[in-house]
């Protein structure tokens, strides 16, 4: 082995690899550096949801090169995947989703909010954590029917 790597084939074999493996990995990551974004998302996370009740965020999300989709994705925290439903424009600029009810067996909900411009740039929210609630009264962000479609 240590032949090998001392002769020049070895050296060209070694080099011949490592441009084959690093190469097109660093190319790509310096692509998508070099995109930028211009899409804002403002959104208030709520403080807390209560089981069995539907949830209502909005987020107001801006794009110079105009917004072409927004969803948000949640999942319960002892889950593995998310799910998503799409958020709608409801005025200008700001977004709406209704959450499906998390069931009473629910500690925490994760969700997240992900923008796709109309460049396709991806530009998604930081993961927000609400914790469970025991309340009798529902609060505002969360739907007090459970009609209609998700």
């Amino acid at each position: 082995m240590q032949q090998l790597t001392s002769s020049g084939f070895g050296r060209t074999l070694a080099l011949l690899i490592m441009t084959v493996l690093v190469v097109p990995m660093s190319s790509g990551l310096a692509l998508a550096d070099t995109v930028e974004s211009t899409t804002k998302i403002k959104h208030k996370p709520i403080k807390y949801f209560v089981p069995e009740k539907r949830i209502q965020l909005e987020a107001k999300v801006t794009d110079k090169a105009g917004v072409k989709l927004v969803r948000c994705y949640f999942k319960g925290s002892v889950e593995a995947d998310y799910l998503f439903v799409p958020m709608k424009s409801v005025k200008t600029d700001l977004y709406e989703a209704v959450l499906p009810a998390p069931s009473q067996t629910t500690a925490n909900l994760q969700y997240i909010l992900l923008v796709v411009n109309s460049q396709n740039v991806v530009v998604r929210s930081q993961e927000y954590t609400v914790p469970k609630k025991e309340k009798d009264k529902t609060p505002a962000w969360q739907m007090e029917t459970a009609t209609g479609d998700i």
